[in-house]
């Protein structure tokens, strides 16, 4: 069964969450999902050349993401 995986950057200062472009895309298991989901978030808060320790200290930016099946259409 596929998954749906997003990943928001959110800030806390901001009460405010966007998607992160790249995303959502398709992951092939559930467990698949979540350990992609760890690690893209991770790696996108952190990237070299993106944002700064002190943007993210001073926004309260962290990443969340979620794991959903795609929706089918009914006939």
């Amino acid at each position: 069964m596929k998954f749906v995986l997003t990943l928001y950057l959110c800030s806390s200062v901001f009460s405010k969450c966007l998607i992160i472009p790249g995303y959502p895309k398709q992951i092939d298991t559930y467990v698949d999902c979540v350990k992609a989901g760890l690690k893209d978030a991770q790696s996108h808060l952190f990237a070299e050349g993106g944002l700064t320790e002190k943007e993210i200290e001073l926004n309260k930016f962290y990443v969340s993401y979620t794991c959903t099946q795609p929706r089918t259409k009914m006939t």
